[in-house]
């Protein structure tokens, strides 16, 4: 499955974006059969304004031993949306304009009229199916480490939140591999 953006243009003239869940099905003569399985939102595309990186906390590599993988993950989410001009208002719920990020529920929402919505981040999508599919990751059955951590970059890199090669390499050592 995969994510397709639709330009619309509306009455106004303005041009709008919105985001879909797609799956690709072959057919036994070898041509794709396309559908739409979900509805994501409105895109919203932000402009980034600061750099800040997880490796700032104090005493990184304690913090990456002691915290739990899918706080980690919410963190680096966290930051990423910080550098995005939203605003932490409550512990692990983020607002820009009318812009929602409920890290606990793992929505994003539009909180004027509670529609799902995505947001267009370092040329990927952030939506409550990539952020449930990155803090809920598991990785497929029967992988190598080496697919394991391609499967769990290829899952940040698709939610728009970019990791550190060290930062990603030092999670997946502490938290993914099995000791």
């Amino acid at each position: 499955m995969y994510i397709r953006v639709k330009t619309a243009k509306s009455k106004s003239g303005n041009i709008r974006k919105y985001a879909y869940l797609v799956s690709t099905k072959w057919r036994k003569t070898k041509t794709p059969k396309q559908k739409s399985k979900k509805y994501l939102g409105r895109v919203y595309t932000l402009e980034k304004n600061t750099n800040k990186s997880i490796k700032e906390i104090p005493d990184f590599e304690k913090y990456l031993k002691t915290k739990k993988l899918k706080q980690i993950i919410r963190d680096l989410i966290k930051i990423e949306l910080l550098n995005h001009n939203f605003i932490e208002t409550k512990k692990n719920y983020l607002i820009y304009k009318n812009l929602v990020v409920d890290l606990r529920s793992n929505q994003i929402i539009d909180k004027q009229n509670n529609n799902p919505i995505t947001i267009e981040l370092n040329k990927n999508y952030l939506n409550s199916y990539t952020l449930n599919k990155l803090i809920n990751y598991k990785p497929t059955k029967d992988l190598i480490d080496l697919q394991i951590g391609k499967e769990f970059a290829t899952t940040f890199i698709s939610a728009g939140i970019p990791i550190d090669q060290e930062v990603f390499i030092s999670l997946f050592k502490e938290k993914m591999l099995i000791k």
